[in-house]
């Protein structure tokens, strides 16, 4: 296998991912229900869809939350990766 580069996740590298997702997750759960559900309603009878209402309504009311999970993966993953 000259020439093949083979890498294996660590345990430290696995038990850092579950962290980090489960943060995220919790944070990203938080963010969603503070928003205000008369927005997903004025959508609706404005006649977006399911995706409409995900990139208006969701994605910027999440913004924060969402720019802390990226902040805290990035922060995170070097230090993960010689575990």
């Amino acid at each position: 296998m000259a020439g093949r580069l083979r890498h294996r996740a660590s345990r430290g590298q696995v038990i850092g991912a579950w962290v980090a997702l489960g943060l995220c997750l919790i944070l990203l759960l938080a963010g969603m229900s503070k928003i205000d559900q008369s927005l997903y309603e004025a959508a609706r009878m404005d006649g977006a869809g399911p995706v409409r209402e995900f990139f208006s309504i969701t994605i910027p009311g999440v913004r924060q939350e969402l720019a802390v999970c990226v902040l805290v993966t990035v922060i995170w993953a070097p230090c993960c990766s010689f575990c």
